[in-house]
């Protein structure tokens, strides 16, 4: 008996699914893209711990702010009372806090179509809320660098380092569930390995060449000294290093969870330009120091 064959133009033509196509054709996040924004993340970050936070509550507290770089935050405080000085001390973490909530907020509030500011906006959010929640962890602790200043005298014991550590540990945990969740918009859906990938581009590339090459070349070329430069360049790297945990929690983050879909990163050269001109700004202005109000 004969079996006739299926005729090929009659058969039905079967199409990828746009998830399923899309993942596939999808490249990494390009490289350039990633460095440019990795450098205004973390300048950024720098600024808003060093000039946001020391700076401005210095003048707020009746001191004089006579200048600011990567590592450090010179107020002159001998018109400051004892709270002003404490608020001026530990107001580099809290405007850090404060400003990577307030960024990780607006990734959730706004409509965003293009991966490039939301993806940096990202670098942002996790750079200070990282950055002010490791400084948390450790500094009182080991009653160093601005938590010493805070932690003294009647504060000095080991209760409130203990506390100060426990709210950085708090903070850590906190700001990495909801860093990992919105980071999911800049993913590739519907494939794990790329997902992974992507975030490994993301996270790993900015930190590396930025987080541990850049700020620690800034931070060494600060006229106070090694005293300064080496607690700085340790602390930026040790705090940020949580970004390389990020990519092993992603298996489970889907892009489509609510529905929102970014337009892929793309090599743009303004952006470039704007990183490399930012990061010769670090270089020369921003890790030497930046003198303010002269005595």
């Amino acid at each position: 008996m004969s079996v006739p064959r299926p005729d090929p133009a009659a058969a039905p033509s079967v199409q990828a699914s746009p998830a399923t196509s899309g993942s596939t054709r999808r490249a990494r996040p390009p490289p350039g893209t990633l460095l440019a924004l990795g450098v205004l993340a973390y300048v950024g970050a720098e600024l808003v711990h060093e000039a946001l936070g020391h700076g401005l509550s210095c003048m707020a507290g009746g001191g004089s702010w006579r200048g600011f770089s990567s590592a450090w935050s010179v107020c002159d405080s001998a018109e400051m009372g004892e709270g002003a000085r404490r608020w001026t001390a530990a107001a580099g973490t809290a405007a850090s806090i404060a400003t990577g909530a307030v960024s990780l907020a607006a990734l959730r509030l706004f409509a965003w179509r293009r991966a490039e500011p939301y993806g940096g906006l990202w670098l942002f959010a996790a750079i200070c809320l990282l950055s002010g929640a490791g400084e948390l962890m450790s500094l009182p602790l080991f009653h160093f660098g601005d938590w010493a200043e805070v932690l003294h005298g009647p504060m000095e014991g080991p209760a409130a380092r203990g506390l100060g550590c426990a709210v950085g540990v708090a903070l850590a945990a906190a700001s990495l569930a909801g860093l990992r969740t919105a980071i999911a918009p800049l993913l590739a859906d519907g494939d794990t390995s790329a997902r992974v990938r992507d975030a490994r581009w993301l996270c790993w590339l900015p930190f590396l060449a930025v987080g541990c090459g850049l700020m620690s070349a800034v931070a060494f070329l600060n006229v106070l000294g090694l005293h300064h430069a080496l607690p700085t360049a340790l602390s930026t790297v040790g705090s940020t290093s949580l970004l390389i945990w990020i990519p092993f929690t992603v298996e489970s983050v889907h892009a489509s969870r609510d529905g929102r879909r970014l337009h892929p990163m793309e090599e743009r050269r303004a952006l470039w330009l704007l990183g490399v001109a930012v990061a010769v700004f670090a270089l020369l202005a921003l890790g030497p120091g930046i003198p303010l109000n002269r005595p």
